[in-house]
């Protein structure tokens, strides 16, 4: 299969640090953040610095400490629950999947965004402060500042637009014909038209397997490891929306057929792997999209999948 790097995809396997090296890599940014914010309330601060600055950056340490802590312990807590499940819930054990259908991530994607943003606006503050208010910051410096505040206000426009299309649209979903499906057989699921879906004519649904490797990309002091999305396989399918099904429900039907050799979906790893369904819109104002994750699996067992089509009449 073609490898084909998939830029700006967000990854869903984090950081590479994962358990209790995510908690002790996080511990010292907390421990010097919070000696940062005793520090600023005291005289003897460094520089001309105003307290708030000072208090803020040691915020900042400490929370960026939480946030990775907080992973490690989630990743703890998740393998504990993998470990109590039956040794033949093999999917199960992969992931909290449910059996009859995949929901949107919209509203956690846009809620992400936002955070992040909100993290981008405290992390420039200090800088700005420096840039804009402290009177010693050349010009080239402000230029650089000023950069990244517009890339932290377009990552806040992203997550705007996702709470924009979530507000339009609701919560979509993708129905299972059955659970779950297996390499080498047809993906048969059913898309559930939201009620405020007015305008649309026709839907585009992209299947792809996604891979995710850590790299270290970069040069210098700018070398780092990253999550790299790459794309293993991809079909695509475009169904029109005034159809003879419509009048009989909600739901339109959208099958894809699975490539035997595809990669088997790996959930539970890191870096992980797994297939998505993509459906695109276009739509008057807020268009339509949304991305669900598909429960594609080896057959190793001779185990047959449980039929789920008297859910989706």
């Amino acid at each position: 299969m073609t490898r084909i790097e998939i830029q700006g995809q967000s990854g869903r396997s984090q950081s590479p640090v994962r358990g209790g090296a995510a908690i002790l890599f996080g511990s010292p940014f907390v421990a010097v953040g919070l000696f940062m914010v005793v520090m600023s309330a005291g005289e003897g601060r460094p520089g001309d610095a105003p307290q708030w600055v000072l208090t803020l950056v040691g915020f900042l340490f400490s929370g960026a400490g939480v946030f990775v802590g907080g992973h490690g312990i989630a990743d703890i807590l998740r393998r504990r629950r993998q470990a109590k499940l039956e040794v033949g819930e093999t999917w199960m054990r992969d992931h909290p999947w449910r059996t009859d259908e995949a929901r949107d991530e919209n509203l956690t994607r846009a809620g992400r965004a936002l955070g992040f943003a909100a993290f981008m606006l405290l992390f420039l503050t200090p800088f700005n402060w420096f840039a804009f208010l402290s009177g010693g910051a050349p010009m080239p410096v402000k230029g650089i500042i000023a950069f990244f505040d517009l890339l932290g206000a377009l990552v806040a426009w992203s997550a705007v637009y996702g709470f924009l299309q979530v507000a339009k649209f609701g919560r979509t979903s993708l129905g299972f014909e059955r659970f779950p499906y297996f390499l080498g057989e047809t993906l048969s699921v059913r898309f559930r038209i939201p009620p405020r879906f007015g305008g649309v004519e026709t839907v585009r649904f992209t299947l792809r397997a996604i891979e995710e490797a850590y790299e270290t990309r970069g040069a210098g002091r700018n070398r780092s490891k990253r999550v790299i999305c790459y794309e293993l396989h991809r079909d695509e399918t475009t169904r029109e929306l005034r159809m003879p099904e419509l009048d009989e429900g909600r739901d339109v039907p959208v099958t894809f057929e699975i490539p035997a050799d595809g990669p088997p979906t790996r959930l539970g790893e890191r870096p992980a792997t797994y297939w998505e369904v993509e459906a695109k819109a276009e739509a008057p104002g807020i268009d339509y999209s949304a991305t669900f994750l598909v429960p594609i699996y080896a057959r190793s067992d001779g185990t047959r999948p449980a039929e789920n089509g008297s859910r989706l009449g």
